[in-house]
């Protein structure tokens, strides 16, 4: 391939970028074929300007740092009891017909942070899409409630047609986290075919899965943060509480976006 001789700009970066994809995609690289989304991540520079764009599903082999949003719906309940015997989680079971983890539980809420997006304006979106939570609802309720960092380790087979060596790659990762209370009168239904219910589950029914492994990996660990934060997870139930919560805020070396909201 041949260097540009103009200076590089973040268009003509992510124009080379998509022609080695393309060349990448020739060569038998199966991941990014058959998860292609046709949508970008941007990717930030030291100065928190975006450099180039990458397709969603070539993104974990350039090893950039992406974005997404999680949002936790939950409900009081006014029975007898602390905070953890009252508090309820709804909890979406994916679709079957998803392309990552399908029919795995998941958060109320949640999706990818694509060019152009915030992250308050991607989660009032997917609310709304796959939850049928009203407008005036999220634009009352819906709060910001922190953020997680991490590398999660994705082993992928095969990688490449005809190899049956497995393949790990690293995917340095943030989450912008919201939660929103629900009262009871407003429950979360499936709309655009990406869930396949919603159930309203008391802690311990979350506790059981998230040991069992039924979470799609991300929202996993959003709802251990959002357990932390509401007390239910703690140094006197949980020995290893101070490991947990270290590993939910890694420090990444790379640049990535630092801005909550435009």
């Amino acid at each position: 391939m041949t260097p540009p001789e103009t200076p590089a700009s973040c268009s003509l970066r992510t124009q080379i970028l998509e022609a080695v994809v393309g060349r990448m995609i020739e060569a038998g690289l199966t991941g990014i074929r058959d998860g292609w989304r046709d949508e970008r991540f941007a990717v930030y520079g030291p100065d928190g300007d975006v450099v180039f764009e990458v397709e969603r599903s070539a993104s974990a082999y350039f090893g950039v740092v992406t974005s997404g949003v999680q949002m936790l719906g939950y409900a009081i309940h006014d029975d007898d009891g602390d905070e953890h015997g009252r508090i309820r989680l709804w909890i979406a079971k994916r679709s079957m017909s998803k392309q990552t983890y399908p029919g795995m539980l998941d958060c109320t809420a949640a999706g990818a942070l694509a060019v152009g997006q915030t992250p308050r304006s991607t989660v009032m979106l997917e609310a709304a899409e796959e939850a049928s939570i009203p407008r005036m609802v999220l634009e009352t309720g819906l709060r910001r409630s922190g953020g997680i960092s991490y590398f999660h380790a994705k082993g992928l087979r095969p990688q490449f047609e005809g190899d049956d060596d497995s393949v790990v790659l690293l995917l340095p990762e943030v989450e912008y986290l919201y939660e929103l209370q629900l009262d009871p009168g407003t429950v979360p239904r499936p709309t655009d075919g990406e869930v396949e219910d919603f159930r309203l589950w008391d802690v311990d029914q979350v506790l059981d899965a998230l040991r069992r492994g039924l979470f799609k990996p991300n929202s996993a660990v959003a709802i251990i943060d959002f357990l932390i934060r509401h007390g239910m997870i703690s140094r006197e139930r949980e020995p290893r509480y101070g490991e947990i919560v270290t590993r939910l805020h890694r420090r990444l070396p790379l640049p990535w976006r630092q801005s909550w909201d435009d």
